[in-house]
């Protein structure tokens, strides 16, 4: 697999993000040598509303910290006042704006003992000005021409928490491009990004809760992101919501529990062995630093130990999950491993850049509020991604589902179409029992006792062969009413049995010359009675016209035109006779004709002088076929 394989295409789309983000950074920060920027000031600390006359000392600039200062004082809130001096022909042709960004927290501008600007309405304002970039347009008729005095009175509504950072002044259309870009991604950029950490929360928070909360990990998720939108809020607001040392307390409080909670997430996620214990000691560590960071505070120092002990508990937790036998896909293992170790990444260089270490300035602001949009849509798109899984699950099972009820459907429907089928057939056999009972019982015995009669009785020969030939008749339409099944065997077999004895006795020699046929599934009662009748008229026939001795039989299969059926044909051995026009054209032989056309059959007589007669009669074995 190659390099890019390990990484598909919703973590590129994060690193390139992630890329964009960096070299935007890299961009702005390139423009911050723009104008005159302050690099060393004169500093003075004084709770006095006018300048202090003495007292002043050279600091460098930026990100002056006044920690140690502030622990002298430490029983007081201290206020510094900061003085630069600067040429008007440093400037450029105005309009002139003075840009500021990392003082913290409270400060009032004054260009040549002139107030131009102040973050602040009043002593109980609860400004928070760490992280906000301004811009002061400056007023042309405070400068001068020469030497001006720009001063700074810089005071905090933190006890020990004073810083000075950037200052520079240039023409206003120079300074506005570097306050666009430091206020987007210091400030608008980082509420967005904290807003969207909301919503992700929002949306696993009613996830967990619509699944019963019975998936532990959302929970995990929706815990972790409230810790970071609390965490983050204090890169955005301009002033605090409450008394700023508890929220500036409770949003440095959260960093302490982001490691916990992101390892609990990943290792619910992935079921990692152990990991309650390990649970167990990331809060306790979270708790401790907690703890001490508040205590370190509250005396006055910084907590850079417990900053320390963030980052490597961190580092172990990543190490703890990277050997930790994990259950799942292994691309989820790759993004979360290389979203935690970004993380870590970003822990450093915003340490890094902190007034009271300032190893680097890195980016130009920090990246927490960002990383944190990407930890939670790493492990948002991951949980997404297993839903998204269990879902095209859930549908495959569906459609297969939805094909079996289908088919059970179609078996059901086929069963109870053959079922009513079968209902049907068993009516009409037992109904055509109760004829062929009724007719033999009734007008058969009838007929039968008046043949019996007749001849007892010696009426006359036309009587009596009437009444014969009605018996017979009668019998036929009861073989008809059976007609086994489309057997035209059997159905022929029958026909011998009745026939044979009266053929005798007209003095007819019978032979019979049939073959193994298949069954005519067609071959009901309604089209077995016009067969039998067909079959009787040919008979009839050659009684009565052919003077013939012999009289033959035959049944056999023949196929016609790629059609299998049955060959039955009729011949004897008497005068024969000349045909006048086609075949049918006699009123016997329409007659037999049409029968034939009725059942689908196809009929043919063949017949010469001296040479006899042959009727046959082909029967397809499906007549739906063309």
């Amino acid at each position: 697999m190659t390099i890019a394989g390990w990484f598909p295409w919703p973590l590129r789309l994060w690193l390139g993000c992630l890329l964009a983000l960096t070299l935007g950074a890299a961009v702005a920060s390139a423009r911050a040598g723009d104008g005159l920027v302050v690099r060393e000031a004169e500093f003075a600390v004084s709770e006095s509303d006018t300048p202090p006359a003495s007292g002043w000392t050279r600091r460098p600039l930026p990100q002056l910290s006044l920690e140690e200062e502030a622990r002298a004082r430490k029983h007081h809130r201290i206020t510094v006042w900061v003085r630069a001096r600067f040429d008007m022909d440093q400037l450029g042709s105005g309009p002139h704006a003075l840009y500021t960004e990392d003082i913290a927290e409270r400060y009032v501008a004054y260009l040549n003992g002139v107030e131009v600007y102040r973050t602040y309405a009043g002593k109980d304002d609860r400004v928070i000005g760490w992280n906000r970039p301004v811009l002061v347009p400056l007023p042309a008729q405070a400068l001068r021409a020469g030497p001006n005095e720009l001063l700074l009175r810089v005071d905090s509504a933190l006890d020990w928490f004073l810083v000075v950072g950037d200052i520079r002044l240039a023409p206003l259309a120079e300074l506005r491009p570097l306050h666009a870009r430091q206020t987007l991604w210091r400030v608008k950029g980082a509420e967005i990004a904290n807003y969207i950490v909301l919503a992700l929360t929002a949306v696993t928070f009613l996830l967990w809760l619509s699944r019963r909360r019975q998936e532990p990990e959302l929970a995990w998720l929706a815990a972790l992101g409230i810790a970071y939108f609390i965490r983050g809020t204090v890169f955005f607001f301009e002033r605090a919501p409450f008394d700023p040392l508890l929220f500036g307390l409770l949003s440095q409080t959260m960093i302490f529990f982001l490691t916990p909670l992101g390892f609990g997430f990943v290792g619910e996620y992935f079921k990692v062995p152990h990991r309650e214990r390990w649970n167990v000691l990331w809060f306790a560590l979270g708790a401790a630093n907690a703890i001490a960071s508040v205590v370190l505070t509250a005396l006055g120092h910084e907590g850079r130990i417990c900053t320390a002990i963030v980052l490597a508990t961190g580092a172990v937790s990543i190490g703890v999950l990277v050997r930790a036998p994990w259950r799942g896909d292994a691309f989820a293992r790759v993004l979360l491993l290389t979203i935690m170790a970004a993380t870590l990444a970003v822990g450093v260089h915003d340490l890094g850049r902190q007034d009271h270490l300032l190893w680097w300035d890195g980016a130009g602001f920090y990246l927490q509020p960002y990383n944190a949009f990407a930890i939670l849509a790493a492990f948002f798109f991951v949980v997404g991604r297993r839903f998204v899984s269990a879902v095209r699950t859930v549908e495959s099972l569906n459609a297969s589902l939805e094909g079996r009820i289908a088919a059970a459907r179609a078996d059901l429907a086929a069963s109870e179409a053959a079922r009513r089928r079968l209902e049907v057939e068993r009516a009409l056999e037992s109904e055509r029992e109760r004829l062929m009972r009724e007719v033999h019982d009734g007008i058969g015995s009838s007929l039968v006792t008046a043949l019996a009669v007749a001849r007892k009785q010696k009426h006359p020969a036309e009587t009596i062969d009437l009444l014969r030939r009605a018996v017979a008749d009668l019998k036929l339409t009861v073989d008809s009413l059976d007609p086994l099944g489309g057997d035209i065997l059997a159905l022929l077999g029958n026909l011998r049995h009745r026939w044979e004895p009266d053929l005798g006795r007209a003095g007819l020699v019978v032979r019979w010359d049939v073959g193994d046929c298949p069954s005519i599934g067609w071959l009901d009662s309604a089209n077995a009675l016009q067969f039998l009748r067909l079959v009787q008229e040919a008979v009839a026939n050659a009684l009565a016209h052919s003077a013939a001795k012999v009289l033959v039989f035959a049944c056999a299969p023949e196929t016609r035109e790629g059609r299998p059926g049955v060959r039955v044909a009729i011949t004897d051995n008497g005068r024969g006779f000349v045909r006048d026009g086609e075949p049918g054209s006699g009123k016997g032989l329409r007659t037999m004709a049409a029968r034939a056309e009725t059942i689908g059959a196809v009929f043919a007589c063949a017949s010469a002088p001296g040479r006899g007669t042959t009727v046959e009669v082909w029967l397809p074995v499906d007549r739906r076929r063309a």
